[in-house]
């Protein structure tokens, strides 16, 4: 889902997006996305630059599913591709942990397709829940990652990279099922050499950000989304990124360099900080499959924890009230942009990236004002 998107706070537009003029299906495609199907009440949910997001009812089945929509005149060749891309990508991919892809169509103003509605927001939205945006790390192991891993190994499996794997790009349905989306700059490695400069700064990869160095040319491959799972792990554990710092120069630093920083005060277990670490090595090849990291999953004692059990156990897990006001609040502090880079290269060249942008204030005191209390100060781990 596109930064910036909560489910539980839409805003309602007059006037509906078009109807399709002609929709295309895959095989598997259910009655509610036959190309005369008619949806109704659109609810809009984003507004970006160059898209809209509508959550909208099929008037026959009464089912809601999410529409997405790209504006032509707005979109520059490469994000055109990118559109494109998704749809191509997203038709072909059938797992109870990706978004289930409708149908699409597209006109002289739109590139539109609709997806299945994940009633629960992203894992963003349910990190709000939580003292810190910290979640339990039994859940998100064995219950979060684990699924993310049944996705990112299937599509692995089919040469399928995603590189854009974060918490705003993983979606909850009503019973709290992982489902991955926004295939926006999925590339197909059997197809197309993936030598992009692509991602979300946090989550990429040191191979990738090394593209940068002309020294670094090489391709890369499906490792940098095992590389991005370390990452969500560590953030939804501790609250923030592994390599958080005050500009972006900085981040690609850490990344290349440096291992994330683990607080020893947080009691995070042995079997958690292993699976981080081998999944965040900065050899690409040392890094194991998404195969081999759901057999080492198996190896732990610790059972699996509902997330139903977990809100309804607040004094155990220190769950907050749910208050709209902090998830728009955490929203803020995490809006996505795209940059183009290196436009002397040929146009199909991948050099999208998405960066957040950092908190202003708090981080910059947080990391510049450092405290002189040694049981608070974080060990560092290096690769």
């Amino acid at each position: 889902m596109q930064q910036g998107t909560s489910v539980f706070h839409p805003q309602k537009v007059s006037a509906a997006p078009p109807a399709p003029l002609a929709a295309t299906t895959v095989a598997t495609t259910t009655t509610a996305a036959a190309p005369a199907a008619r949806y109704s009440d659109y609810i809009r949910i984003y507004a970006g630059n160059t898209t809209r997001l509508y959550i909208c009812t099929q008037t026959q089945t009464g089912i809601k599913y999410v529409l997405k929509k790209y504006i032509k005149e707005y979109l520059d060749y490469n994000q055109t591709i990118y559109a494109n891309n998704e749809i191509k990508i997203l038709s072909k991919l059938s797992h109870e942990n990706i978004i289930k892809y409708i149908s699409h169509y597209s006109d002289d103003c739109y590139i539109c397709f609709y997806q299945e509605y994940a009633e629960r927001g992203d894992l963003c939205d349910l990190a709000c829940k939580f003292h810190n945006n910290r979640l339990p790390e039994i859940y998100v192991i064995h219950n979060i990652i684990r699924q993310l891993l049944l996705a990112v190994e299937y599509i692995h499996e089919i040469g399928v990279v995603h590189r854009d794997i974060k918490p705003e790009n993983i979606l909850l349905s009503k019973d709290y099922k992982i489902k991955l989306c926004d295939f926006g700059l999925a590339i197909n490695q059997n197809h197309i050499l993936p030598i992009g400069r692509v991602g979300t700064l946090e989550f990429m990869a040191p191979e990738i950000i090394r593209l940068n160095n002309e020294k670094y040319k090489m391709p890369y491959n499906e490792k940098v989304d095992i590389w991005a799972i370390g990452c969500l792990a560590y953030e939804l554990i501790y609250g923030t990124s592994p390599f958080l710092d005050i500009n972006t120069s900085r981040i690609e630093y850490r990344i290349c360099n440096l291992a994330p920083k683990f607080t020893l005060n947080l009691g995070i277990s042995a079997f958690t900080l292993k699976f981080i670490l081998i999944t965040l090595s900065h050899d690409a090849q040392k890094r194991p499959s998404a195969t081999q990291l759901l057999k080492y999953l198996d190896l732990s004692s610790q059972d699996k924890v509902e997330i139903a059990d977990i809100l309804l156990d607040k004094d155990s897990f220190g769950v907050f009230d749910d208050d709209s006001s902090k998830t728009k609040q955490f929203r803020n502090k995490r809006v996505t942009s795209i940059v183009l880079e290196d436009k002397q290269k040929p146009v199909l060249q991948d050099v999208a990236i998405r960066t957040r942008l950092l908190p202003n204030n708090k981080l910059t005191n947080k990391l510049t004002n450092k405290s002189n209390n040694k049981s608070n100060k974080p060990f560092c781990c290096f690769t």
